[in-house]
């Protein structure tokens, strides 16, 4: 009997340590990282070993497929370990994600630039939905069949949502729109960017789209979104 009480607390241990939650509906995957700081990891990814880590995917786009890593090569400007680097101009970005003392922010890219030495992490991307109202469309995806991802804030909590198969842009809006999406933020998700590293409620590593190692481009990556336990 002690040995079985001794188990389920050792399970009960497990199970309500930091993790990352993964839900799901008919269309799309929902991830929930649990994390104590989130930060713009740039030039080498974290290693499957970093037991510090919850969550991790790529983030900014890259300009070019450069063998050495350039701060410049990462789409606008953006803040790394509470370091400011500057990156290349990107009209494509319309948006914003950003941390500091006070927690995360969505917002326009003008509004980060403005603002950019009070966050100890941020990066530019397209903005999806800004404040619960869907914002001007970005005209290469109009209609385009992918794989999509977001950084959300749903219901008061950070997640990243995925669609679990191709479809179009309209359908992904529509799929975060169901969801109640307050903000969301477009994520990268070519062939060879799409690698995600995140941790089970047992602890362990978890690779998503591991078949991207092999992919030519996949060298190339430049920076990752990273929530820290």
């Amino acid at each position: 009997m002690k040995n079985l009480i001794t188990a389920l607390l050792s399970l009960c241990t497990v199970l309500t340590a930091q993790a990352t939650i993964v839900d799901s509906t008919a269309n799309v995957i929902v991830y929930y990282p649990e994390f104590s700081s989130v930060d713009l990891v740039c030039g080498q990814m974290p290693l499957t070993t970093d037991e510090t880590v919850d969550f991790c995917c790529p983030a900014a786009f890259t300009g070019e497929l450069l063998d050495t890593f350039r701060h410049t090569n990462i789409a606008d400007n953006h803040v790394s370990g509470g370091i400011y680097f500057k990156g290349y101009a990107c009209d494509v970005n319309t948006g914003a994600f950003a941390w500091s003392k006070d927690g995360w922010s969505f917002m326009p890219k003008e509004q980060f630039f403005y603002n950019i030495s009070q966050y100890t992490m941020g990066f530019c991307q397209y903005l999806i939905i800004y404040n619960g109202e869907v914002m001007p469309r970005w005209k290469k995806l109009v209609n385009f069949g992918y794989r999509y991802r977001a950084l959300c804030e749903r219901r008061g909590r950070l997640c990243l949502v995925e669609s679990k198969g191709v479809v179009t842009f309209d359908d992904f809006l529509a799929q975060l729109q169901a969801l109640g999406v307050t903000h969301a933020l477009y994520l990268e998700m070519g062939a060879g960017w799409n690698y995600t590293l995140y941790r089970n409620l047992y602890g362990h590593m978890c690779e998503r789209f591991p078949e991207a190692k092999t992919n030519k481009f996949f060298p190339y990556r430049t920076n990752w979104l990273t929530f820290y336990r």
